[in-house]
């Protein structure tokens, strides 16, 4: 069996991180290039199925248990990579609202709310990436193809992305629709990394005061939690049956560098290259 492990080049000055994907092939490229890009040393680890799973092992463990040995049971295979030291450890997973059980007969909008309980079970959890029995957890809406559900690493017209609840399961074909699918990932550079989670800081900004601006840096720590951010995507559950597009994933170069020496304030000033 193939593992998704890559690292990235690895800088002496920079820690060890270990990133917990769901997908096999987009969520490992994705961060391949993250880390080449910004030279940091990834260590990636595939579940190979959806949070629902993970959630299913760690609620029968009463969330009191140490991540990496859920995941080497879950797979063996990946125990060396698992049984190495990071400083810091993340978890990307899809909200993935419309997972069913079999056979079901409950409304789309029934299984989303139970759905929803579940992921904020794992968010009241998974808060410390600098704890490595825990981990952070981001939360990607509705799923991580949300990075390039716009026609420009900044698009304005992202603020207006939103998923009805009964066209989440064609919310791929959606995305192929837009510009930035045509852009391979091995192409992007730090710019359009960064200009990625400009758009999704903004549009996190949007979520909660409305305005499509920058938001202060205390204020991304305040709305950019998982708990905060699902609380928000419930609301529009509920009143609108609708899921703002929202992708999470980059708030980790975020909260990995902080606004150390402006590094947040730079990342929300950036001016696309036309």
């Amino acid at each position: 069996m193939k593992k998704c492990i890559s690292m990235g080049r690895s800088m002496k000055s920079e820690p060890k991180i270990l990133i917990i994907v769901e997908g096999k092939k987009t969520e490992p490229a994705f961060f391949q290039c993250v880390g080449q890009v910004f030279n940091l040393d990834f260590g990636i680890y595939c579940l190979k199925t959806n949070i629902y799973s993970l959630y299913k092992e760690m609620k029968a463990l009463d969330f009191n248990a140490d991540i990496r040995d859920v995941l080497k049971e879950m797979h063996p295979e990946y125990s060396e990579v698992l049984s190495d030291r990071f400083a810091y450890t993340y978890l990307i997973f899809d909200l993935d609202p419309h997972h069913p059980k079999k056979n079901e007969s409950r409304s789309i909008t029934q299984i989303i709310i139970e759905n929803c309980s579940r992921i904020r079970e794992m968010a009241a959890y998974f808060v410390d990436e600098t704890d490595p029995a825990v981990g952070k957890l981001y939360i990607n809406y509705p799923m991580f193809e949300s990075f390039r559900a716009c026609d420009a690493p900044f698009d304005p017209a992202f603020r207006t992305e939103y998923v009805s609840l009964p066209d989440i399961k064609a919310f791929k074909t959606y995305v192929g629709s837009k510009k930035m699918v045509r852009r391979h990932l091995k192409d992007y550079t730090q710019n359009d990394f960064e200009l990625l989670t400009k758009m999704n800081i903004f549009k996190l900004g949007s979520l909660f005061s409305g305005e499509w601006e920058p938001i202060p840096y205390l204020k991304y720590l305040e709305y950019s939690s998982a708990q905060a951010i699902l609380a928000k995507q419930e609301k529009s559950i509920s009143s609108a049956g609708n899921i703002a597009t929202l992708n999470t994933s980059l708030f980790l170069l975020v909260d990995y560098y902080g606004n150390r020496d402006g590094y947040y304030d730079r990342i929300i000033n950036l001016q696309q290259n036309i």
